[in-house]
C-alpha cells in the first residue's frame, strides 16, 4: 500500500498519483533511498523516499508503508530497487546504509548504492534505446563527418537477423560496460605507443570500439563551438543531441554499478530488434566446492509474445536450459521446438542434459534475482 498515493503501471514504468494530482514516475530497476520512519513487530514498515538531486520537489512527501521480510530499525538508511507493478509492487532490500561504524568494505557498497540513488530513473528502455539511435542515424553525413563516432556506434548495434555468438560476443564487448577495465589494460598494453602519440595511441589500441568511449569522445566534441553552428545549420539542437548522449552514459554507468554491486556482468541487450520492449543480459560464475559453473541469464519482453526468461547453466562440461515464460500460448511454442534446440546443440558438439520449460505468470527484470529481500507494497 502507498500511503496518499495511487498506482497505475505502464509498460516499465510505475508512476504514483496523489490526490492533488502530482505524479512520481519510478522506471522498474531504479534503485531509491528511504528511511524507515516506523517498524513494528508485525513485519510492516513505514518508509519515507529520499529524492535523488533534482527530484526532490516530485518525490517530496512520498510514503511508502509495506511489509518487510527482514527487521529493520527506526532510523536507518535503506535501498531499495523497484522490481515489479500491478497488484502487488515489489522492492528488493539491496542495502542498508550503517553510519560511521560500518567497514571499508560496507562503505564501498553503500556508496555504489548511493550512486545508483542518484542514476534513478536512468536505465533506458529498448524503445528509449531505440529513439535515441535513430536520431544519430538520422544525422547528416556532414556532422558524420565532424563525428566519426557516431557511425562507430552503429557498428556496434547489429540488427537482430544478423545475429550470432560472435556478432552477440562483440556487441557485449563494446556496450561500454567494461570501458575502465579496457582503459586500463590499453594503458599498459599501448604504453610504448601511448608516450608517442598520447591518449591517442591508447584509444587505438581497441578502446574506440567501446560505446562509452566512443559517446565521451562525441560529449567533450559537442563543445566546440564549429559543431555547434553545424548542428543549428543542419536543424539539430544542440541540447537535444547532448542530452542523448547523457542519457545513454548514464544508462551504460547503471548497468555498471549494477553488475558491480552484484557481482555479476548485469547488461542491456545492445541490439537493433523492432519487437524487443526490454532485454538484458547476465553473466556469473558459480562455485560449488571444487567444480564451477557458468550461467547466463537473458530476459526479454517480445511483441506479441510477452516476457521471456532464459538461462543456460554450463556445468562439468554440459547445458542446462531453463525458460519460463509469461504466456501459455508462447511456452507451448517454445515447447514445440525443443527438439529442433536439441538438435542445435548437438551439431555444435554441446552436450545438453536437460531442457525445463514453463509457465510464470511474473517474470521480474533486473539485477540478480537471488540475492536480495523482497519487500511486497
Amino acid at each position: 500500500m502507498i500511503e496518499n498515493f495511487a498506482v497505475s503501471n505502464t509498460g516499465n514504468v510505475l508512476t504514483f498519483v496523489n490526490p492533488s494530482g502530482k505524479t512520481v514516475s519510478m522506471k522498474i530497476g531504479t534503485v531509491v533511498k528511504a528511511e524507515v520512519m516506523e517498524a513494528i513487530d508485525s513485519g510492516m514498515v513505514a518508509l519515507r523516499v529520499i529524492p535523488p538531486v533534482g527530484k526532490s520537489e516530485d518525490m517530496q512527501g512520498l510514503i511508502i508503508r509495506a511489509r518487510s521480510e527482514v527487521p529493520m530499525s527506526k532510523g536507518q538508511t535503506v535501498f531499495l530497487e523497484v522490481l515489479s507493478g500491478g497488484k502487488t509492487i515489489k522492492l528488493r532490500l539491496v542495502g542498508v546504509s550503517k553510519g560511521m561504524a560500518e567497514t571499508s568494505a560496507d562503505n564501498d557498497s553503500t556508496a555504489i548504492l548511493k550512486l545508483l540513488s542518484g542514476l534513478s530513473g536512468s536505465r533506458l528502455s529498448s524503445k528509449d534505446f531505440k529513439l535515441i539511435t535513430d536520431m544519430f542515424k538520422s544525422l547528416p553525413e556532414s556532422i558524420k563527418e565532424a563525428f566519426p563516432e557516431f557511425k562507430a556506434i552503429e557498428k556496434l548495434l547489429p540488427q537482430i537477423q544478423n545475429l550470432n555468438g560472435r556478432v552477440l560476443k562483440m556487441a557485449a564487448e563494446g556496450s561500454g560496460l567494461m570501458f575502465e577495465s579496457r582503459l586500463k589494460f590499453a594503458a599498459l598494453e599501448g604504453l610504448a605507443a601511448a608516450s608517442k602519440s598520447g591518449l591517442q595511441g591508447i584509444f587505438m589500441s581497441g578502446v574506440d570500439k567501446d560505446l562509452k568511449a566512443l559517446l565521451l569522445k562525441i560529449k567533450d566534441k559537442l563543445k566546440n563551438q564549429k559543431i555547434l553552428k553545424a548542428l543549428k545549420h543542419e536543424g539539430f539542437r544542440h541540447a537535444e543531441v547532448a542530452e542523448a548522449v547523457s542519457r545513454l552514459i548514464r544508462n551504460i554507468e547503471f548497468f555498471q554499478l549494477t553488475s558491480k554491486l552484484n557481482e555479476i556482468l548485469y547488461m542491456f541487450l545492445p541490439v537493433s530488434w523492432e519487437e524487443l520492449n526490454d532485454g538484458e543480459l547476465s553473466f556469473r560464475k558459480n562455485t560449488d566446492g571444487k567444480k564451477e559453473s557458468y550461467t547466463c541469464d537473458i530476459n526479454l519482453d517480445l511483441e506479441p509474445f510477452g516476457r521471456l526468461s532464459v538461462s543456460v547453466t554450463m556445468f562439468d562440461g554440459a547445458f542446462y536450459v531453463t525458460f519460463l515464460a509469461e504466456k501459455a500460448d508462447t511456452a507451448e511454442l517454445i515447447n514445440s521446438e525443443r527438439e529442433n534446440l536439441q538438435k542445435r546443440f548437438e551439431a555444435q558438439g554441446l552436450p545438453l542434459k536437460i531442457v525445463n520449460i514453463s509457465q510464470r505468470q511474473e517474470i521480474i527484470f533486473g539485477g540478480k534475482p537471488q540475492q536480495g529481500v523482497d519487500l511486497k507494497v
